[in-house]
């Protein structure tokens, strides 16, 4: 059933949607007051549990600390009317995924580019510790001047956390990029962002992925222990060094991938400078050949009468170590007992998560009263399931026993009445009645003291009281109380640390003037840390969202990069369009002078790029916005009109290679003679006509 689209979201105006994501629907909004066009995501109400809440709202906090032009703004996050909220950046554009699908696939120097962004992007969140964990096509936005966008960090981590919203042994992201590290359940770190963007990006190059598999555990298997085929087998046309650098990215062991995000940027801008990089490791096969395979989505395991169900992706390692803490927890009992340990000769089926192999022949009231034992000390230590399962074993070695039939049905109604404490503290924590929500998770603690689904609840539920009463008392001017509140929150959630340490900074500093911030915005744009600029206002306007000078000098300062973002691109397309012009004059001789021509025409777009740049910078100090849009509308036109001029030379050296490379007949007397085309000069003016043909491509996707 498909949620009612709403019509407000605090103080956004919700206007259409524009799709649905994994934690959320995406909504395009604009802001009541500003009129500021956002996207707006909303989580689920059935996905609002306190690990959701939290994991959804640690995106915003994660994002907002993230200024840069390669990933997406965060402008506000928070609950309305019972639904939680982020407000972003709106990119007008489509997603790398829809790019590559239109395209099939990205020529080397486009791939490089957006990759080189992509890269930068990253590098800024790895340099504070952050990990995206789900890198991926879809999550690569480009915007209508092909500049990319990192966006959707809902599964992001601290690198430096020891509190995780998962346990280790889960993995988080999507399968088809997931890294092997992730693949294991193991702990991800920056390099698994890189493996997911290796293989982002050749899915881009080669228009597939580098895996494909019917399942998801085959498809993990492969990330694992397969080696990817050379792109180029797919139709790619790319250099040896390009294609190093995916094998690189995409290498098994994270101590041979480029480490962060700054390594790899390293990597790219030697690549774009024609300088050669340190050769892919050499592929190892991570397992021998073993015989053993890995577990399908739809087995089950069966491990000493024990039935283990489920979709986790477990890969062969995992397997075979959960087969041996099974087998090796009945055969501690039976040690116990002084008696050779029974390992499940014949298999049996569980319902609803219990099971039991029914040996009535060797059935005896030994083994019932040792399983009954066992179950009691896991029952004693609130371990439920594990106890239900081994009553629930002891009863199928024949037999009735009213006692054991009892026992099961009240393990079996405290499993319900837990259950019934969590469903209804995770509703309350939507809702935001934090105390309702409390009393429920420490009902449920109570009747399975070890949970750590109860316990990791309670701890969210207990930080964002702590957080309430922080903002409480910060509102009623009581700096003291708040300090030791945000402090004790930090105690419940130490992965909040980031944005409570923050609060905690606001509280000791002053407030800062709109006319320092500007100051600051200036004295920075004019020393050229234009980022740096960029973030200081973001952070200026997260405290004063409505100050209307802030918000005006934000308008002209995204306008000044836009424009800088397109100088950046479109200068090196410009530089390599002079030189295949210089190159395809040398093939022949230049009749008509058209290579010198749009060698010439070139160089004047080259100089005119860099006069707008120069003057874009005075522009913005200047504040002169129309004079920035005019500036920015200038640069995509220059970008428009070289795409024309590079097509106009495709076609031509297109007509070249076909007037050379023809067979001709002479008439000398009565005699006709026949002269060959010139095969060698024409395959010159094809690749001249290619080359020119893909910058056209990559110029006029600029100026749209």
């Amino acid at each position: 059933m498909s949620e009612e689209q709403p019509k407000f979201i605090g103080s956004y105006r919700i206007e259409s949607k524009l799709g649905q994501g994994g934690m959320g629907a995406v909504y395009r909004a604009a802001h009541e007051t500003l009129d500021r066009p956002a996207a707006i995501k909303i989580l689920p109400p059935d996905m609002a549990s306190p690990e959701y809440v939290s994991r959804f709202l640690r995106e915003a906090r994660t994002v907002a600390t993230l200024n840069h032009p390669h990933i997406v703004q965060v402008y506000d996050a928070g609950s309305f009317e019972g639904k939680y909220f982020i407000a972003m950046e709106l990119i007008e554009g489509q997603s790398l995924q829809d790019y590559c699908e239109e395209q099939e696939r990205l020529d080397e120097q486009e791939a490089l580019r957006l990759l080189h962004q992509a890269a930068l992007g990253l590098s800024v969140a790895h340099a504070k510790g952050l990990v995206h964990r789900d890198i991926k096509p879809e999550n690569l936005l480009l915007d209508k001047e092909r500049n990319l966008h990192i966006v959707d960090f809902g599964l992001v981590r601290e690198t430096a956390s020891q509190t995780q919203l998962t346990v280790t042994g889960v993995c988080l992201g999507t399968p088809m990029y997931m890294s092997p590290e992730q693949a294991d359940g193991e702990r991800s770190d920056a390099r698994s962002d890189i493996y997911s963007l290796g293989v982002t990006f050749y899915r881009a190059v080669a228009g597939q992925p580098p895996f494909f598999s019917p399942t998801v555990m085959s498809l993990l298997f492969k990330h694992k222990f397969d080696a990817p085929d050379d792109p180029r087998k797919h139709g790619a046309k790319l250099s040896e060094k390009v294609v190093q650098l995916l094998f690189t990215m995409m290498a098994k062991s994270p101590k041979d991938r480029p480490q962060n995000g700054q390594a790899l940027v390293d990597l790219v801008e030697k690549l774009m400078r024609g300088e050669s990089i340190p050769a892919a490791p050499a592929f190892k096969k991570a397992l021998p050949d073993t015989g053993m395979r890995a577990v399908e989505d739809h087995e089950d395991v069966h491990a000493g009468g024990i039935v283990l169900t489920g979709r986790r992706p477990l890969i062969m390692a995992g397997v075979a170590a959960l087969l041996v803490l099974v087998v090796a927890s009945v055969a501690l009992f039976a040690l116990i007992a002084g008696r050779k340990p029974d390992t499940g000769n014949g298999t049996g089926s569980a319902k609803g998560g219990a099971a039991g192999t029914t040996k009535t022949g060797r059935g005896s009231e030994a083994e019932r009263q040792e399983l009954t034992a066992g179950a009691r000390k896991f029952e004693a230590s609130g371990e439920l399931e594990l106890a239900l399962a081994m009553y629930q074993r002891a009863l199928a070695r024949g037999g009735t026993d009213p006692e054991l039939e009892a026992k099961v049905e009240k393990l079996k109604g405290k499993l319900d009445e837990y259950g019934m404490y969590v469903r209804d503290g995770e509703k309350a924590f939507a809702l935001g009645e934090y105390t309702a929500a409390r009393a429920n998770f420490s009902r449920a603690l109570r009747l399975r003291p070890r949970s750590e689904e109860a316990l990791s609840k309670l701890k969210a539920v207990n930080g964002q009281l702590a957080l309430h009463a922080a903002e409480k008392a910060r509102a009623a001017g009581n700096t003291t109380l708040a300090k030791q509140e945000y402090r004790k929150a930090l105690t419940y959630c130490p992965e909040l640390e980031q944005e409570i340490q923050r609060q905690l900074a606001a509280l000791e500093r002053p407030a800062i003037s709109s006319s320092e911030v500007m100051a600051t915005v200036n004295r920075l744009v004019r020393e050229g840390k234009d980022a740096e600029a960029h973030a200081r206002l973001n952070d200026a306007l997260r405290m004063n969202p409505t100050d209307a000078m802030l918000v005006d000098t934000k308008s002209s300062l995204d306008v000044f990069l836009s424009y800088n973002s397109l100088h950046d691109a479109l200068r090196p397309i410009l530089l390599k369009g002079r030189d295949a012009a210089q190159n395809a004059r040398s093939i022949g001789d230049d009749d008509d002078g058209a290579a010198k021509d749009l060698r010439r025409s070139l160089e004047s777009m080259l100089q005119q790029c860099d006069t707008r740049k120069a003057e874009a910078r005075t522009q913005f100090l200047a504040r002169y916005r129309p004079r920035l849009n005019q500036i920015l509308a200038e640069g995509k036109g220059a970008a428009s009109g070289a795409g024309r001029a590079f097509q106009s030379a495709a076609d031509r050296y297109m007509r070249k290679a076909t007037e050379v490379g023809k067979e001709r007949t002479y008439g000398v007397g009565p005699f006709k003679v026949r002269k060959k085309g010139d095969s060698v000069k024409a395959q010159k003016y094809r690749d001249a006509s290619q080359t020119f043909d893909s910058l056209a491509r990559q110029a006029e996707a600029l100026g749209r």
